[in-house]
């Protein structure tokens, strides 16, 4: 009998911790969804984070898929510098890409979300006896060898019926001036020849006054002519030397105008020691002023990396620097919030009269990394689950992820990995990153990132 009332005891203690820590995850996941509502209504756009993950396929190819938020209440199309290398045949048509920005943030700050439970201080129950239990050199002349031309730019449809052209623009030589009158008549010309060949609406971009192919219409000349000037107004602050342009449309409006969406794009290469990866919009309308004396300026909105690999490691910018992607173990809190002082956590019988108890940080850190894997569980299944979709992959695990899970290692394999570079200083060159497929060190931490977020956020 003895022995039965201590399993008794027992099973009411696991029960009621079980209830407990559903509770505490269903109530994290609510103030999560409220967190983004909120979130969403102090912006034009659904949201501010540029969210890039790099996914390591069954097939052994890496997936890379970007999802770039725009707002504007009067440009009709965006910019997106990018290397040459990392277009062409490896930019897929993308579906939508799902907004995930609200996951990282639970998943990077699980504390904003998981309340410190308390723990009840009683008179302990019976002890029964149990069984166990740049652009050119300086000087340089600004001289194009006539004829300059370029091809036409080459047109890709999403799925969600964004359009993304591609403009030529590496072919620019280094020793010319993008603003040379000869470069900009190519320029215009090789997207006019692009949207002819698509019997896309050049209207959309140059505006009325223009023709069928985007030329100046005869009625309207004026008008024309100050779209082209707008349209090269916003390509010159984003040009970068050796890259090609991607100009961007949202699905057409019935007022033609303003850009509150988000682009999705999907990426394939096949995997090596090293990939050059695409980095979408890291950095955009660089302000000369801006820039400290290696020119580099702060990212200033969220701007997420994510990764299913289990071996990669990221180098950006000139110097090479590493940029790291946090496991997440990383960002569990290592301490109780502020306020939340320590009390005594053994029952004290000459204060029965009195409620005894004390912030459980154990149990804490506990919800936490329940509620982390519920948001990086969503974030694979609807980021990872569209790349798997577009390239006709199954949602399985990659070889590396089997080798790893089948070594005799004790500790977990890591399988999700993610940072922000909100409030990081780059070069206002960084247009994308070398991929290493092998694991190298280096010093940022999770706690850094975190406090980027909350200087940014203004939490």
């Amino acid at each position: 009998m003895c022995l039965g009332f201590d399993n008794y005891y027992e099973q009411a203690r696991i029960a009621a911790e079980a209830a407990r820590a559903t509770k505490s995850l269903e109530d994290a996941a609510q103030r999560l969804k409220d967190s983004a509502m909120t979130d969403a209504k102090g912006h034009d756009v659904s949201c501010d984070g540029i969210q890039v993950g790099i996914w390591e396929m069954p097939s052994t190819r890496i997936c890379v898929t970007a999802r770039v938020p725009v707002k504007s209440e009067s440009m009709a199309f965006f910019m997106l510098p990018a290397p040459r290398e990392c277009l062409g045949d490896h930019m897929l048509s993308s579906p939508e890409i799902p907004c995930v920005q609200s996951l990282l943030e639970g998943w990077m700050t699980p504390e904003r979300f998981v309340k410190v439970p308390k723990t009840m201080l009683g008179p302990p129950p019976p002890v029964y006896r149990s069984m166990g239990g740049s652009s050119g050199p300086p000087g340089a002349p600004p001289y194009v060898p006539p004829p300059f031309t370029l091809p036409p730019a080459a047109c890709l449809l999403n799925a969600d019926g964004s359009t993304v052209f591609t403009l030529p623009t590496a072919d620019v030589p280094p020793t010319t001036s993008v603003t040379d009158v000869v470069v900009r008549k190519a320029i215009l010309t090789s997207l006019r020849d692009g949207m002819t060949n698509a019997k896309f609406d050049a209207t959309r971009i140059f505006g009325p006054g223009a023709a069928a192919d985007g030329r100046s219409g005869d009625d309207d000349a004026d008008a024309a002519a100050k779209a082209e000037t707008d349209f090269l107004d916003e390509l010159y602050p984003n040009f970068r030397q050796g890259c090609d342009m991607l100009v961007c449309l949202p699905p057409q409006k019935a007022d033609g105008k303003g850009a509150h969406a988000a682009f999705s794009f999907t990426f394939v290469y096949d995997l090596r020691d090293v990939v050059t990866l695409p980095l979408l919009g890291l950095v955009h309308n660089f302000d000369p002023s801006a820039a400290d004396h290696q020119n580099r300026q702060t990212v200033e909105e969220n701007y997420y990396v994510f990764t299913n690999s289990p071996r990669l490691t990221l180098n950006v910018g000139p110097e090479a620097a590493t940029l790291t992607l946090h496991p997440v173990e990383a960002f569990l809190p290592k301490k109780l919030p502020e306020g939340y002082a320590d009390r005594p956590k053994v029952y004290d019988p000459w204060l029965a009269h009195e409620e005894q108890w004390f912030w459980n940080f154990h149990l804490w850190v506990k919800d936490c990394a329940a509620f982390q894997k519920t948001c990086q569980d969503k974030v694979v299944t609807e980021v990872l689950g569209s790349a798997a979709k577009t390239l006709r992959e199954a949602l399985v695990p990659s070889p590396a992820h089997a080798a790893i899970a089948a070594q005799s290692d004790i500790r977990s394999p890591v399988l999700f990995s993610a940072t922000n570079l909100v409030g990081r200083r780059v070069n206002d060159g960084v247009v994308s990153l070398k991929a290493h497929f092998f694991n190298v060190m280096d010093n940022d931490s999770a706690e850094a990132v975190k406090q980027r977020m909350k200087v940014a956020k203004r939490w």
